[in-house]
């Protein structure tokens, strides 16, 4: 599982390991737990585990008994801990612990839905924070039958949280269905899945879209005069002036979002912006030019996603059939 395995520390928004192909297995794993001991556990671990891994795992023969054999040496002579943080980690990296959550998916979906693995799609990610790890096993499953009519895929994530506590939780973070699968159909499909559906799951499939096909162009100006901007100090860094030119306005949120988010894009969000933003006209036309200069990747186009009607939908539906039939509401105009 190592040569999938990234390792974040979210103390320094860095990602500390990422294995890139270029070494042998024994190498990867060797370097995954000192750079595991080192941050979860202290010097003495890591001098342990550096000055007797080689002596136990060989570049050749049974890697698996080689690393039980190595395991056995560090819980016994090696100084770990078995109650440890870096103990707890590495008993979350092994096939054991996803069973109860394939099991559970299996009995679930399986019968009226076969599915198999999609190879090479299982991915291990190690979040590691001030107050707690987490352990994440990522994968994608897709139907047996690809024929159009019954393709369909689904992504879950199984996390682990270690802190004083421990905390699993199984969840389906992404999905496709084929549009030609009958609609009765799609529909069961999305009713088993949706116990196990993540709460950001519909938020997250609207912004996953490509910015130019959400209708942040047209809701951009509009939204924009209720836009406050706060640093982390909580000082105000933007707020809106509902005396202003829509345009104007657009303009200036947009130059402002560019030099908190990603001050490199200033200059080309400088030229761009005054192309296409001018006094009078269509502003929903000239922002859906201006949105397609935007790299689709960057930090500004993640953030523009959010300014739309788009992304309140869910909340809207939801709050809809919870609440509407027995206490009728509407929206109060320029709240």
């Amino acid at each position: 599982l190592s040569k999938d395995m990234i390792i974040f520390d979210l103390r320094n928004d860095s990602i500390i390991f990422q294995e890139d192909g270029s070494k042998p297995r024994p190498e990867i794993v060797h370097d995954i737990l000192i750079i595991l001991a080192r941050e979860l556990d202290g010097p003495e671990l890591v001098e342990s585990i550096s000055k007797n891994f080689w002596q136990h795992v060989k570049e050749t023969g049974d890697l698996g008994e080689q690393m039980r054999r190595f395991f056995s040496f560090l819980l016994t002579e090696g100084n770990a801990d078995p109650n440890s943080r870096f103990v707890q980690v590495l008993k979350c990296v092994q096939q054991e612990m996803i069973f109860p959550a394939v099991k559970f998916m299996r009995a679930r979906i399986y019968d009226e839905f076969p599915y198999k693995d999609i190879k090479g799609s299982w991915k291990i990610v190690i979040e590691i924070s001030f107050d707690r790890v987490e352990v994440r096993h990522l994968k994608w499953e897709q139907a047996h039958d690809l024929a159009p009519e019954n393709n369909f895929k689904f992504y879950w994530e199984l996390k682990t949280r270690i802190a004083n506590n421990f905390d699993c939780r199984l969840h389906i973070t992404d999905y496709s269905i084929s549009d030609k699968m009958a609609k009765e159909k799609r529909l069961r499909l999305r009713q088993l899945w949706e116990p196990l559906f993540h709460s950001t799951l519909d938020y997250y499939r609207l912004w996953h879209r490509p910015l130019i096909h959400l209708n942040v162009h047209r809701d951009f100006a509009r939204l924009g005069r209720s836009v406050i901007i706060y640093n982390g100090k909580g000082k105000v860094l933007f707020e809106a002036n509902l005396k202003s030119d829509l345009n104007i306005q657009a303009c200036q949120l947009l130059r402002t979002l560019t030099k908190i988010l990603q001050p490199e894009l200033n200059d080309m969000v400088e030229v761009q912006t005054s192309k296409y933003l001018k006094t009078g006209g269509d502003i929903g036309e000239q922002l859906k030019q201006f949105f397609e200069q935007v790299p689709p990747d960057s930090k500004l186009a993640a953030v523009l996603k959010c300014i739309s009607t788009d992304i309140i939908y869910p909340s809207l539906v939801k709050m809809r059939q919870s609440i509407f039939e027995e206490l009728p509401y509407k929206d109060l105009q320029g709240t």
